[in-house]
């Protein structure tokens, strides 16, 4: 197994694989049904083959194997089937991820803590393996059936999304393997005889509980049983006879046809595209027609709140508001925590939300636990798709154990008729195979910087039933109870109530726009003088308390601040030593200062990309036996070249790298550096100017000895070098950029913030290093932006170097003219690409072109030659002994102070 690290996970990866067709794992010949998915006249059509063989993936697929805690058992059972693992699918890919993550956390667990499963007096592991369906309706089938066929696997799950489900249900059924489904919630996947299990309950049924909680509450409230404060806008007819369905955006058919069977539903049409005039419009027309519950459909939660804005500037009261899979979304706590108040009581429904409940039956955990357990391992809390997942393996592995087997039929029956008790609620199936679960319906809070808890409203209960605010408050009242509200949520100051027209009805003693004044009441005029004084001292010890009052608040809001930059420092050295429990901990500090989960994560991936980007490789670790073993290993060579390395390490069975998630795109497949362990990648301290030809040994010799002579340690220095730094699963694998974009401006920021550079040179006598385009425009950026550049030799090339000048004149001839032969213009790069970008860039900066950049390398170039010489003449007349090349920083420093001195070599642009 290969472990892969990650910073932010604390479960271990199984073995990924990144290859083509021709390198795929072979599958043993057999009578298949292979599923085929094309796509005709504008939609796609499934037809069934056989063969002898499983249909071929696209070049670069990946798949995905988990076994943790899979040694010692009798056995194994296998459970695979597609996923979205790299792919640009949108929010599909983290959907698809929080389903791997669930049956991964499962998989450990059952393995690690419950000891597997008992099937026919033998002790089983779980292993899971996962095919890239790249979120393609053409590929889930083919990665279903590959899936299934790799290991092979006793039973298949499904990824997400119900139109990838339809394919991928359709080979395991070709397979002849029970499929568990926890992404995917469309009816007529689960109509056929039962060998899919569905844990989604369908979305008919979602909007069927959000329809009957608007029918109860209605209900309740005309019979008086719930105090509603805003009851008198139903009129004397009452609430339930007047509620009335509109919908908003892309409703599907379905939806306005069940609105229409409870309410009479009327719709118009929009989508992200509308404008804000053609919304009025809209809005006007459902006003118009009395809608009182309206659904926001498919829009996204930006439009949602630009929506609400322009029902309030209408005078568009509803009773209801509804926007489903939109509440618990981060964009919609994120605004309404950031003043989105005329967002307070939409309505939505789930399936699962980790409230108090009961304790699984299989899992012995309640909801509360799991999602603590989630948010342990993966650093983010998870939604009802992780509950369903884990709750759906349960079930199955309930069932094996039960039917005592591994064959899809028994263990299928078993299921038909199950009823267990988990934290996801009570898991039974109806005849088609689909769960029997109620959606919970919720109500979103009132706009708090502070706090975002929706409150589950339905299935009723008293309480639940107590807490539904329904009517919606007119939009005025809202207004006015945000205005007003203190920082501990009561409105009017704390003083009175808001009316439904928005003002503040003050108490007795108070007044003002939010009765945040207090008044006297006069009794009688011999009082007057008396309460006068009264009043005086009162507010002299009012404003003496304000005063105190505001220094304690100046001095909690300092305490405040320095607080947040310590837990700050504290999550940025944390992530830097991948110190997960210090990460946990200072994110749990944050939060208790106020800065929402959404808030924490998001500047917790900001740093892990910073980090990532700006990292350079310790030279302790290019200099180690470890790397020395890992190329010739891989490579099967004694002394392999970087392009070597390139092929070995990316274009293979087990690419390094393919299974960590990279912190900068959130994607599978991470730059080499971010597999390193934290004492090998830090901040870059140099930039190393090289090229991917030179062979191993020629930059660890190189290294070895500039660290000689600059007497620094190899474990201080990190070296910014593009083999391991840039992300090669980008650039080479998938080929979605090359090494040349934003050339310019990123070359300049890395030189500029690391502020050294190394360049390594293979020989004195016409080096590569000259001939290659890339090196020749780090020298020049270097030179441009008064950069100390050291220039470092393999140790044998050094030592020629000083021996050629010893021969004298013609020596020194001989050096310079190897060093000045530059020919930018005819200069290469390995992509073809990137070799025009460089040459156009500079053609764009240099009004001489590239004549006016062969002069300043070789200007440089002989510089450089002439402080060798130098060096190497003093040492033989201070000391009588040879000197080495570039001694240290001083001589750095020395080489860009003479350089620069007087303007004669330094670049101006």
């Amino acid at each position: 197994m290969v472990l892969a690290r990650s910073p932010w996970r604390r479960l271990v990866l199984g073995v990924a694989s990144l290859v083509g067709v021709a390198q795929h794992a072979a599958i043993v010949e057999g009578n298949y049904t292979n599923i085929i998915v094309s796509e005709e006249g504008g939609g796609f059509v499934a037809s069934s083959v056989q063969s002898a063989s499983t249909q071929d993936l696209p070049a670069g697929t990946i798949d995905l194997t988990f076994a943790a805690g899979a040694d010692g058992f009798d056995g194994h059972v296998v459970v695979a089937g597609p996923s979205a693992l790299q792919t640009d699918g949108g929010s599909n890919i983290d959907k698809a991820r929080e389903l791997r993550h669930a049956a991964m956390l499962f998989a450990q667990w059952l393995n690690s803590e419950r000891g597997g499963l008992r099937v026919a007096g033998r002790r089983l592991s779980l292993t899971l393996q996962w095919v890239d369906d790249r979120n393609s309706k053409l590929q889930v089938a083919n990665a279903t059936a590959r899936a299934l066929r790799l290991l092979p696997a006793d039973f298949a799950m499904g990824g997400y999304s119900s139109g990838l489900t339809e394919y991928s249900a359709a080979q395991a059924r070709a397979d002849g393997k029970l499929m568990v489904v926890a992404g995917a919630s469309r009816t007529t996947l689960f109509t056929e005889d039962p060998v899919v299990f569905g844990f989604l309950p369908s979305g008919n049924e979602k909007h069927i509980s959000i329809f009957e909680s608007i029918l109860h509450i209605a209900t309740e409230v005309d019979a008086g049983r719930v105090n509603a404060s805003n009851a008198d806008a139903c009129g004397s007819v009452g609430c339930r006879a007047q509620l009335r369905y509109g919908a908003l955006g892309a409703c599907p058919s379905w939806k306005l046809e069940l609105a229409d069977a409870y309410f009479g539903a009327v719709s118009e049409p929009a989508s992200d595209e509308t404008s804000p005039e053609e919304f009025r419009l809209a809005l006007g027309i459902l006003k118009a027609s009395n809608v009182t519950v309206l659904e926001i459909c498919k829009l996204s939660v930006a439009q949602f709140k630009n929506i609400t804005e322009i029902m309030e500037a209408l005078s568009f009261e509803v009773y209801v508001l509804i926007s489903t899979s939109t509440v618990l979304t981060p964009e919609f706590e994120e605004l309404t925590q950031n003043g989105w108040w005329q967002s307070a009581y939409t309505l939505d429904a789930t399936p699962w939300i980790p409230v108090p409940g009961a304790q699984g039956s299989f899992s012995g955990m309640t909801s509360e636990e799991f999602a603590d357990k989630y948010y342990t391992s993966w650093g983010e809390s998870p939604t009802y798709l992780g509950a369903a997942q884990y709750s759906a393996l349960c079930a199955l592995c309930a069932a094996i154990e039960s039917a005592d087997s591994l064959d899809s039929v028994a263990v299928a029956e078993k299921l038909r008729n199950l009823s267990l008790l988990e934290f996801y609620g009570e898991i039974s199936f109806n005849a088609a195979g689909q769960i029997l679960l109620d959606h919970l319906v919720l109500q979103a809070p009132q706009a708090d910087l502070h706090a975002f808890e929706p409150e589950v409203i339905y299935p009723p209960t008293t309480d639940r039933t107590r807490r539904f605010v329904f009517p919606k408050p007119p939009w005025s009242q809202e207004r006015c109870r945000y205005n007003s509200k203190t920082a501990d949520g009561q409105e009017c100051s704390g003083n009175g109530l808001c009316s439904l027209e928005g003002q503040c009805i003050c108490s007795d003693t108070w007044q003002g726009s939010y009765c945040e004044l207090s008044i006297l009441t006069n009794s009688s005029a011999e009082d007057e003088l008396e309460k006068l004084v009264d009043w005086i001292i009162g507010v002299s010890i009012a404003v003496a308390c304000t005063i105190v009052m505001c220094v304690i608040a100046g001095c909690l809001r300092r305490r405040r601040r320095k607080l947040e930059a310590s837990y700050l420092q504290q999550l940025e050295e944390a992530v830097l030593r991948d110190a997960e429990e210090q990460i946990l901990d200072a994110k749990r500090s944050l939060c208790s200062l106020g800065w929402t989960p959404h808030c924490v994560d998001t500047h917790l991936s900001g740093i892990r990309r910073r980090n990532s980007e700006e990292a350079g490789v310790s030279v302790a670790y290019i200099l180690s036996q470890d790397f020395l073993d890992l190329a010739q290993s891989r490579t099967g060579k004694a002394d392999p070249t970087f392009h070597d390395l390139k092929n070995a390490f990316f274009f293979t069975d087990q690419p390094i790298g393919a299974d960590i998630v990279c912190p900068r795109d959130g994607r599978l497949g991470c730059a080499l550096i971010d597999t390193l362990s934290p004492q090998h990648r830090q901040r870059a301290t140099h930039f190393l100017s090289w090229t991917w030809a030179y062979s191993i040994s020629i930059v660890r010799d190189a290294l070895r000895h500039w660290l000689k002579i600059s007497d620094s340690r190899a474990e201080e220095v990190f070296v910014y070098m593009c083999f391991f730094v840039n992300n090669q699963h980008r650039i080479l694998v998938s080929a979605e950029r090359t090494g040349s974009e934003d050339l310019g401006r990123c070359f300049e920021s890395n030189l500029t913030r690391i502020g050294n550079v190394v360049a390594l040179l293979d020989t004195w006598d016409k080096p590569r290093y000259l001939t290659r385009i890339w090196t020749i425009f780090e020298q020049l950026i270097a030179i441009k932006l008064g950069i100390p550049v050291t220039i470092v030799l393999p140790e044998h090339a050094a030592e020629d170097l000083l021996l050629e000048i010893e021969q004298g004149k013609s020596g020194i001839l001989r050096v310079k003219e190897a060093l000045t032969r530059v020919d930018s213009k005819s200069a290469k790069a390995t992509c073809i690409e990137d070799e025009k970008a460089v040459k156009a860039l500079i053609q764009k900066s240099f009004s001489d072109g590239f004549a006016y950049v062969d002069d300043q390398i070789i200007k440089f170039m002989v510089h450089w030659v002439g402080h060798e010489m130098e060096a190497h003449m003093k040492a033989l007349v201070t000391k009588g002994e040879a000197a080495s090349p570039s001694r240290g920083k001083a001589r750095e420093s020395e080489l860009l102070s003479d350089q620069t001195s007087e303007g004669q070599h330094k670049i101006d642009l």
